[in-house]
């Protein structure tokens, strides 16, 4: 009895250390419910400014045979400022559109005025009914004979943005596999120095919570990978997901993430601690080490555009894309010349209008952001195989309306995407 006794913990530190077992399960079953939350949240709140657009038709990005109208489907009621509406052709000349028409479910139809051909661009700016907030939006047409390729370049760049998101969840899970290791391993310790059961942490919920989060990662890196590769690569996407690095890094972290989850409590049962926080410790190496080898190669490829064009009226245009190849990319302009020859800022949006050289699929565009130095920028540009692409500045950029600022850039494949 004596020897019993000597074994037990002094009763003061009984409830701190009571209070500390409990708090750290629920310390890192917070944590992993952070990232999913931050996962599955972030995107969905940064994506929906008010007004939103919720449907464009003719889809962005598509070839018609003939346009005779637009229609934009919001999310809530709105109303087009007067003005902001236009429809510009590839060089940036107005095109003749009606007064917009206000249709059901919250439907703006905008008449198109006469035959048009060619790439077109419809700028518009919507005031919420409701709140008065305002947002701009824009939409690609390509009018001539129709191709059979079109692209949903919002779901592939929404994908490319989740995949990311994807392989946070993915580090932070393994992560959390190791120092669950650490608290198995300190657990052990103290079962074989002491018999008070009551300071026993459930570290096996924290791996079963860690290994489920890893294949949640995994599984979901799978999904946006294969959801890019609709775009990005030819084939059956599931299979094209799976033939890159990143795939082959989210099949095992889905797959150890599985095994870690179903293992830890019979391990837990068989008394095998030991042997459970062996096994933490080589999952999150593993999933460590994969994924800084396939964050390091293959590498990008080096080049990246820029030039400096003359475009007239003594202005130049410079542009700059990187990493020009296959994938997001961000491109950058600017206009230089004597003030008294740029164009006046303007209501219209400005844009970036960009569509292959071959004509593989119609016109994109993205909207030009200012920068700190005065120049504008597209990011997260999807540029979806290799080639010779054209971009056209349209909107308020300074260009007069008389003066083209084109440039023509060479896309590289990608070692990193599915097409590469």
């Amino acid at each position: 009895m004596l020897n019993a006794v000597s074994n037990r913990s002094n009763p003061a530190e009984e409830p701190r250390r009571r209070v500390w077992f409990t708090a750290t399960p629920a310390a890192f079953a917070i944590l992993l419910a952070g990232a999913v939350v931050s996962l599955l949240g972030s995107t969905a709140v940064a994506a929906q400014p008010p007004p939103t657009t919720e449907q464009i038709l003719p889809k962005t990005g598509v070839t018609v045979e003939q346009l005779n109208e637009f229609r934009l489907r919001f999310d809530e009621p709105v109303e087009l400022l007067p003005g902001s509406v236009e429809l510009m052709d590839f060089g940036a000349q107005a095109l003749s559109i009606g007064e917009p028409i206000t249709g059901p479910a919250n439907t703006v139809i905008i008449p198109v005025g006469g035959a048009v051909q060619g790439p077109q661009v419809l700028t518009w700016t919507a005031e919420s009914v409701r709140t008065g907030d305002v947002s701009s939006g824009s939409t690609t047409v390509e009018v001539g004979q129709t191709s059979n390729s079109t692209l949903d370049t919002a779901a592939a760049t929404s994908a490319a943005r989740g995949g990311e998101l994807a392989r946070t969840l993915i580090v932070v899970a393994a992560i959390a596999l190791a120092i669950a290791g650490i608290g198995w391993g300190w657990r052990t310790r103290r079962r074989r120095s002491s018999d008070n059961e009551d300071e026993v942490v459930p570290w096996q919920w924290v791996l079963v919570a860690s290994g489920a989060a890893l294949a949640l990662g995994g599984a979901l890196a799978l999904v946006m990978l294969a959801l890019s590769a609709r775009v990005l690569a030819e084939g059956s996407p599931w299979l094209a997901a799976v033939s890159t690095s990143l795939g082959s890094w989210a099949i095992a972290s889905l797959i150890l993430g599985v095994l870690v989850a179903v293992a830890a409590p019979q391990l837990d049962r068989l008394g095998k601690w030991t042997a459970a926080a062996a096994i933490a410790f080589a999952v999150c190496a593993v999933i460590l080490v994969g994924g800084a080898v396939n964050a390091a190669t293959p590498a990008l490829p080096e080049p990246d555009f820029e030039a400096r064009l003359p475009i007239g009226n003594e202005l130049q245009l410079s542009a700059g894309v990187s990493p020009s190849a296959v994938g997001l990319n961000t491109i950058t302009v600017g206009i230089a010349g004597p003030a008294k020859n740029l164009a006046p800022p303007s209501a219209k949006p400005p844009l970036l209008l960009l569509r292959p050289l071959d004509g593989a699929v119609g016109t994109m565009s993205y909207a030009l952001t200012e920068q700190d130095d005065g120049g504008l920028a597209a990011r997260d540009v999807l540029i979806p195989f290799p080639g010779r692409w054209r971009a056209e500045l349209a909107g308020s950029t300074g260009v007069p309306a008389e003066t083209q600022a084109v440039f023509d850039f060479n896309v590289q494949p990608n070692p990193r995407l599915t097409n590469g």
